[in-house]
């Protein structure tokens, strides 16, 4: 057995670092020095040697030996499917200074290992959240006295982490055991929940308590709405071969930029006094939020009244495709980017539901074939799916106070109290947003109009720095001092004490 004697950095060998570890988990190597080439290497621990506060442990890799290291010389994976290949390497790939290298080449298997590696990885998920309750009930390991102790003290739903599921699975079998009939029981029912509402981006799941087991299933399996998995595959290597393939997308990203129309509308779009920023388009045909886990109109839709008495129902599918065409028409200055989204979403719908109108035909008044009784259900299963992604009804309440905010050294008067808007949504949109200060002068709500340059936008939209005012500190101080200059009836003052606006 060979002993990595390594230099001393300083680090104390602490209880927390001698109990982190047991027989069988896997660590990574890090900071050897006369082995370095070991280091970020996978490692299997074999045990702990008591005289000389190192573990033993056998690396990962062709004809390896036991080594001897000390503990801040190796790092727990909680989580190994993570890790299936050598990241760094990975990245020194994709570097096209690193391919010219005479003494390495481009290796092209490695992005169809990464993709093989992802499917594994989904497959497994899946695997488990299909287990039954009581699946393995008749497992002879279950009646370990310890595994009633592990259920009892540390199998909290909601605190649990999926590492601690991963390090207590390998203390023993019995606790592996114990561990997997408790995911598959009803007592997880909250944590698969929390990983439900964890796997997607920060602020993408807007309501987690409606996640459910059931759900993340469905998402893991990652069904395709245009295109087939091999084409979305391609296209996320970079490798679409065809126009068709670059615009394969799975449900899940189609149920992703539904709800980001919605929170885009529910920012913007309403004309009843309520939207945040209100931009002035007053075209959206349906409410931007969901009552439960569906629209309002699912089971209650009003009706188009035409000429001669024909009414036609109204079809959340086809509103929501009548709108996104007529915002991307109206809209002045959209940005490219909200452009681009809307129409790759549009096309997504068009593809999936075969719902492309004839020429100079409005969506909102088609019938069959375009817009069928089917259609109108697969579109409402397809909100129910993925509802935790959208605003509520219930979100509606209550109001808030809207600040009002502004550019380039131009303050406006308000009057008090501040009107109440719903509460703003994060949002890519969000930073292209400015006040409109012609016309809130004449309009009884706040007014906004999109500006492209970002330069220096926080996420509200707001300049950063000392060309951003914000009402809620000072525009009391500003009331009075029009009052005392005389100035009483100019809306806007222009060149701010100390502010440079060039």
């Amino acid at each position: 057995m060979d002993d990595d004697v390594e230099e001393d950095v300083g680090l104390n060998t602490s209880r927390e670092l001698r109990n982190a570890y047991t027989r069988g988990s896997r660590v990574e190597l890090t900071g050897l020095v006369s082995r370095a080439s070991l280091n970020g290497i996978l490692a299997t621990v074999l045990e702990h040697i008591s005289t000389s506060g190192r573990w033993a442990v056998m690396p990962e890799v062709p004809n390896s030996k036991q080594l001897l290291v000390k503990p801040e010389n190796i790092k727990l994976v909680h989580d190994p499917a993570m890790r299936p290949i050598n990241l760094r390497k990975l990245l020194m790939q994709l570097d096209p200074a690193y391919a010219l290298m005479p003494t390495q080449a481009y290796a092209p298997h490695i992005p169809t290992q990464v993709t093989n590696e992802r499917i594994a990885q989904r497959k497994a998920l899946i695997a488990v959240l299909s287990l039954a309750p009581g699946h393995n009930s008749t497992d002879p390991l279950l009646n370990d006295p310890t595994c009633q102790i592990l259920e009892l003290s540390a199998l909290d739903a909601i605190t649990v982490q999926p590492r601690q599921l991963y390090v207590w699975a390998l203390v023993c079998r019995a606790w592996a055991a114990a561990v997997k009939a408790w995911l598959a029981s009803t007592a997880a029912y909250a944590f698969w929940q929390r990983v439900c509402a964890g796997m997607l981006p920060p602020e993408t799941v807007l309501h987690p308590e409606l996640c459910t087991k059931d759900m993340l299933r469905e998402w893991a399996a990652l069904p395709m709405a245009v295109g087939t998995k091999q084409q979305w595959y391609r296209c996320g290597l970079g490798r679409a071969r065809t126009d068709e393939e670059s615009e394969a997308m799975t449900e899940l990203e189609l149920g992703i930029s539904i709800a980001w129309l919605f929170k885009l509308w529910w920012n913007i779009g309403d004309a009843s006094h309520t939207s945040p920023r209100f931009v002035g388009w007053r075209r959206l045909y349906f409410d931007p939020f969901l009552t439960g886990r569906t629209h309002g109109a699912e089971f209650n839709p009003p009706a188009w009244e035409l000429t001669g008495g024909r009414r036609i129902p109204h079809s959340l599918l086809a509103n929501v495709c009548d709108c996104i065409q007529d915002f991307r028409g109206i809209s002045s200055n959209l940005p490219d980017e909200i452009d681009y989204e809307c129409l790759r979403t549009l096309r997504a719908l068009v593809t999936k539901f075969d719902c492309q109108t004839p020429l100079h035909t409005q969506w909102r008044f088609m019938t069959e074939p375009q817009i069928t009784p089917a259609k109108n259900a697969a579109f409402f299963s397809l909100i129910r799916r993925y509802c935790p992604l959208f605003p509520q009804k219930a979100d509606t309440v209550p109001l808030e106070v809207v600040s009002p905010v502004f550019k380039r050294g131009k303050r406006h008067r308000y009057e008090f109290p501040r009107p109440e808007r719903w509460r703003l949504w994060p949002h890519t949109a969000n930073k292209f947003l400015i006040l409109d200060s012609p016309n809130d002068v004449f309009d009884i709500r706040d007014s906004w109009v999109w500006d492209q340059d970002v330069t220096e936008r926080d996420e509200r939209g707001v300049l950063e720095g000392d060309e951003a005012f914000d009402a809620s500190e000072d525009e009391e101080a500003e009331d009075m001092e029009d009052d005392m200059d005389g100035d009483e009836d100019d809306d806007v003052v222009e060149e701010d004490a100390g502010i440079d606006v060039n």
